[in-house]
This record gives C-alpha cells, structure tokens and sequence, in this order.
C-alpha cells in the first residue's frame, strides 16, 4: 500500500525552483521560498486577466515586480503566502515522511 507521501517524497531533499524573466520582473533579485499555488496568481496578474477562485493569495508575490499592475484596492495589505487552505506551517513545504 501506497500513501500519498511516496509520491512527494524521495530519500533526498527537493524543492521546486523558479527561476524568471521579464520586463515586468525584478533584475537580480532574490525572494524566499514560496508554495507554487502562489504562481497562479502572478501568472494571471502578468497575463492581464481575472483569476478564478484558487488557494493563492492575491498580491503575495508583488515584491516580484517592478510595478504590479492591478494595485490592490480596497482590499486590506497582501499576506504572506498561505499554504493551501490550513493555517499557516513554515514547514508546509518540508517533506513530512521520515526517509
């Protein structure tokens, strides 16, 4: 029997890696770690289109950009990126399974 960590989990240590480049996007810069759900966000942001409900958290990845181009208004200040629709876990991203 399988369980779902088999399929996430290897005896080493990944993580996903974004790499990004554009005119909208900052030169030589660096940003911490982030939940890929967060992309779609930024990806409909850059495409200029509405994105449909989803776990990303609109604005989250603004400090990616020169000038995003749908400011938030009327909405409170972008939160740090949420990890699905749990609270918050630093360690979300981290491989739950002992090897």
């Amino acid at each position: 029997m399988y369980s779902l960590c088999i399929s996430r989990c290897t005896p080493f240590f990944t993580q996903a890696f974004f790499t990004a480049i554009g005119p909208s996007l900052k030169r030589n810069f660096s940003a911490e770690p982030f939940i890929n759900t967060e992309l779609y966000e930024l990806m409909c942001e850059l495409a200029g289109i509405a994105p449909n409900p989803n776990n990303g958290t609109r604005g989250s990845l603004h400090h990616l950009l020169k000038a995003p181009s749908r400011p938030l208004e009327d909405e409170e200040e972008p939160r740090a990126p949420t990890r699905g629709i749990a609270e918050h876990d630093p360690r979300a991203a981290e491989c739950p399974c002992n090897p």
